[in-house]
């Protein structure tokens, strides 16, 4: 069945080169990426700006007004990692957090549910937060929320031993009223530039020029879509630092991005469906098959 399996990215032919290329040119998903993409998508969906935005600079008043108690200007990394500790305790108590009755034998743990819907397991024990929330569970329920509702498409994200990169297809992003680059701010993640689609390089160098890059139209503008957006990106910045390139040290995922439930429902009925399903990966467009070959070819000329 779709989806039991991780997708492979560059494997078609390549105009550059002629040949298809060997898989270790190829751009593999992992599970660290559709994870990431996943919990990218469920923040993107369900998270409120203004609350969010205030609850970050509660927390950091918080922190101060825990520090000014210390009587130090200049607090050393311990402290403040001790002030930081005790605010988010304190706050464990307050709206929007419930704490619920310890159920685990070992009494350790305390279920936090916000008002995201996500759940969350403090351990007293480790002092960390642990993530108990299922992004699949949650992309398929989400509840259309005004302008929301009308948001649709394909979401990328791409992982680096330095960075997380995203992007999505078209104006999405800009659709979203500043909440796309909001989010990946939130989480740490880069978005991608305008795509360039003339005298393009490739992963090795070699230059894609402006006619060739076109002349891989079949359905979508070469270029529009997340995955070629990414992949230029990392070429990019690679050549921007001077470092080194390694696709076997990359790994991307796409996923069709959907709110609206009637509309979800309705491309899962068309032709390939399944690919469309919330926490699915979704497959490259038959443009991207042609593109993205071109733009990972080891090939030096």
């Amino acid at each position: 069945m779709y989806g039991d399996k991780l997708a492979s990215y560059g494997s078609e032919m390549c105009a550059l080169c002629g040949k298809v290329h060997d898989k270790a040119a190829w751009i593999e998903e992992s599970g660290k990426s559709r994870f990431k993409m996943l919990q990218f998508a469920a923040e993107l969906a369900t998270i409120d700006k203004t609350q969010d935005t205030n609850r970050s600079q509660g927390f950091a008043q918080g922190v101060q007004a825990q520090i000014k108690k210390l009587g130090v200007n200049e607090p050393s990394k311990e402290e403040l990692a001790a002030a930081k500790l005790a605010v988010f305790k304190s706050q464990l108590a307050k709206s929007p957090y419930q704490i619920k009755t310890p159920k685990p034998p070992s009494g350790i743990q305390i279920s936090v549910t916000s008002e995201f819907e996500e759940t969350r397991y403090w351990n007293p024990a480790t002092e960390k937060l642990v993530d108990g929330k299922n992004m699949v569970q949650t992309l398929s329920a989400i509840q259309e929320q005004g302008s929301r509702k009308d948001w649709a498409g394909m979401l990328g994200l791409l992982t680096t031993p330095e960075s997380t990169y995203v992007s999505a297809a078209g104006t999405f992003a800009a659709k979203t009223n500043g909440l796309f680059g909001y989010v990946a701010k939130k989480l740490g993640y880069k978005v991608c530039d305008k795509t360039t689609k003339g005298d393009t390089p490739s992963i090795s160098g070699v230059n894609i020029s402006r006619q060739l890059y076109e002349n891989t139209r079949v359905d979508n503008v070469p270029g529009s879509c997340a995955a070629p957006k990414l992949i230029q990106q990392y070429i990019a910045d690679k050549i921007k630092s001077r470092g080194q390139i390694d696709v076997s040290q990359i790994h991307m995922s796409e996923i069709y991005f959907v709110p609206d439930t009637d509309k979800n429902t309705e491309m899962t009925q068309s032709e390939g469906g399944l690919y469309w399903t919330p926490g699915l990966t979704a497959h490259s467009c038959k443009t991207c098959n042609k593109l993205l070959p071109m733009l990972l070819c080891p090939s030096r000329g």
